[in-house]
């Protein structure tokens, strides 16, 4: 165990697709970042076990065909308890690079897990690496069994506040990298909002 995760990085490299596909669509998707980055910031909080306060998030922008700033940014995440995440999403890297990436330090350890398939512990001098080249387990196997003992049992594995957050998070995201400004995780920004689009389509 690594107890207390203070700081957290993530970095990902997704695969570009094509400019009419839903998720690369605002109007549709929401876009990337949106319908994508949700998983990672999940990791973040299943990880330090906190809650959302601040998100700030910069596009990276440059010149060439993967400088899409929609696709290319910087997350940082910051929760009540004082831990830091950090998501970079990214099409820019090369495909010869691992496509996804999870960097842990904490208490002076330090926890690494590459791709999926390949997990490096760092702690007290001492280093420990498991990897497993021919297989990359995602969870998903773990995800469809919580799923189906979840419907037997009536109850469910995931707090539904966890995706409310999780969602408000991508959401403020968006609206970061268009206002170049952090902004506060609270339920009563995206409350206000239901309200209004409520008031709106009457």
């Amino acid at each position: 165990m690594l107890g207390e995760l203070p700081r957290r990085s993530g970095s990902l490299r997704p695969s570009r697709c094509e400019s009419r596909r839903p998720q690369r669509d605002a109007e549709q998707g929401g876009g990337r970042i949106i319908g994508e980055c949700g998983h990672f910031l999940d990791t973040l909080c299943y990880l330090t076990g906190g809650v959302p306060a601040e998100v700030f998030a910069s596009s990276i922008s440059g010149e060439g065909k993967r400088s899409d700033a929609s696709e290319n940014a910087a997350l940082t995440v910051r929760f009540t308890d004082g831990s830091v995440g950090v998501v970079v999403y990214t099409t820019q890297g090369s495909p010869a690079f691992s496509k996804e990436r999870i960097e842990v330090f904490a208490d002076g350890s330090v926890a690494v897990i590459d791709d999926f398939r390949q997990i490096e512990l760092i702690r007290d001098g001492k280093r420990k690496k498991r990897k497993d080249w021919l297989k990359q387990d995602k969870g998903h196997a773990a995800e469809i069994g919580a799923f189906i003992q979840a419907v037997r049992a009536g109850t469910s594995p995931v707090n539904p506040s966890d995706y409310f957050q999780t969602t408000l998070c991508t959401l403020l995201a968006v609206e970061s990298m268009a206002s170049g400004q952090p902004l506060e995780v609270s339920a009563n920004i995206l409350e206000e909002s239901v309200m209004e689009r409520s008031e709106y389509c009457k």
